[in-house]
């Protein structure tokens, strides 16, 4: 969607206007404040909602560099182990990746990340750590999630 744009307003009237032309510039002033309203609701709409964009793309954003910092620090274990250890602990943790989908955890396989839909158990999102689901996400009975001072849990 484009930038919706305010019409501008005609001149207003003004006391030293003759009184006919006071009386058309006053007309057409109050006649055009309704489409005033109308054009500045439809913009605050379209902040809204490029504001709920900028929101879920630093969301995103913040995902992406926790994902790949936990990336490096992986990648700098595994460039100090030898060849075959690497080898190994690869299998392992494509192992435990797919052990953590079929467990209904999170896991990253390649260049895609999956989440299960139900959480199954009391969570914690530390302080000062962002937290974040893909799609619906249901909260087994008894079990819950709290979101500690200074962190946030997105549900994209």
């Amino acid at each position: 969607m484009t930038v919706p744009v305010i019409t501008a307003l005609p001149v207003p009237p003004s006391r030293g206007d003759a009184p006919d032309v006071f009386s058309a510039r006053g007309d057409a002033f109050l006649g055009a404040l309704p489409t005033l309203q109308s054009e500045a609701n439809t913009l605050a709409d379209y902040l809204e909602g490029r504001a709920v964009d900028a929101d879920a793309s630093a969301n995103a954003s913040a995902n992406s560099a926790t994902v790949a910092y936990a990336r490096e620090q992986a990648a700098t274990v595994q460039a100090n182990k030898s060849t075959s250890e690497a080898v190994k602990s690869a299998n392992s943790a494509a192992e435990s990746a797919a052990f953590a989908v079929a467990a209904g955890t999170a896991a990253n396989i390649g260049a895609i990340s999956m989440n299960s839909n139900t959480i199954t158990e009391t969570l914690t999102i530390p302080p000062n750590f962002n937290a974040m689901s893909v799609g619906k996400m249901v909260i087994a009975d008894g079990k819950k999630v709290t979101i500690s001072d200074n962190s946030r849990w997105s549900i994209v």
